[in-house]
């Protein structure tokens, strides 16, 4: 892969975190699982490499992680030993002011800030719930010109509420490979994995109008089309040997680029076997016959 995703732990954020691990161990749950989600094969997280030594009202972070109380707590004894874990995942370094890296290689490139609600900064961009974080790392795709092999090889963990047909390719799409494509893909595929499943359960009517809202162009397909037994068959991909009508597609230009899929509901138990229920995202295409 020509570049990583990189994130950092906001050091004041994780000081706070752990001196108050006894009166408030929700605080250290939640900046765990942001750093658990920013975790990946292909993303780098960075801590501060003397933040044990850190006080917050008097109170060390060393003497907290070192008090005796935390082996008499099964909870947070489970949070302790799941914070070295994590941590044995990151890579330490050098801080500057508390926020920025000093590590020269660290120091020029962008990165994600891990911090907590309390936190404020226009020097960065803020990881303060997991879909933020899920979000950072997609827009990396398009922003740093990521090859279409890494997209798929990563897609997964980025997008893990749909499933993929192994058939799926960019240039299928029939537009040019630009950083506009990468960024409608990412949008209707972030789309699709955050909303797709909940909000047309909640509201199939509304569905279109949501997506809409959210910048992305979701359509069935129409009468006409759906009155062709032919037409419609090209909308079927296989799974499991099953039959599934991607019906459903995001519309990139209105004479080209399309991205079919199925809600992922209502299916043979053998195909949900497969997809685990999940949002089927089954084919893009040029344009399919209408």
């Amino acid at each position: 892969m020509d570049c990583e995703v990189n994130f950092a732990i906001e050091k004041s954020s994780l000081t706070n975190a752990v001196v108050c691990l006894f009166e408030d161990k929700t605080k250290l749950v939640r900046l765990l699982d942001l750093i658990d989600v920013s975790s990946k094969k292909f993303t780098k997280v960075y801590y501060s490499k003397n933040w044990g030594a850190e006080t917050e009202n008097g109170i060390s972070v060393n003497e907290v992680m070192s008090d005796s109380r935390i082996y008499a707590d099964s909870d947070l004894r489970d949070e302790y030993l799941r914070f070295y874990a994590l941590l044995d995942k990151c890579d330490s370094a050098d801080t500057r002011n508390g926020d920025l890296l000093g590590r020269e290689e660290v120091n020029n490139i962008n990165f994600g800030l891990i911090c907590n609600d309390l936190y404020h900064s226009d020097n960065f961009i803020l990881i303060k719930d997991p879909r933020s974080a899920l979000n950072y790392i997609r827009n990396s795709f398009w922003n740093n010109n990521f090859s279409e092999n890494d997209f798929w090889k990563f897609g997964s963990d980025c997008f893990p509420s749909l499933y993929f047909d192994e058939k799926c390719k960019f240039r299928s799409l029939g537009v040019e490979l630009s950083q506009d494509l990468y960024k409608w893909i990412v949008e209707v595929l972030s789309y699709l994995n955050d909303f797709g499943q909940e909000k047309y359960l909640e509201s199939p009517e509304q569905f279109i109008n949501h997506a809409s809202s959210n910048g992305v162009d979701l359509s069935p397909e129409s009468p006409n089309t759906k009155s062709s037994a032919k037409k419609m068959r090209e909308r079927d991909i296989s799974i499991k040997s099953q039959s599934v009508r991607c019906e459903w597609h995001a519309k990139y230009l209105h004479d080209r680029g399309r991205i079919h899929f199925h809600f992922g509901i209502n299916l043979l138990p053998e195909i949900t076997q497969e997809t685990k229920g999940r949002l089927i995202v089954g084919i893009f295409a040029k344009h399919l016959t209408t």
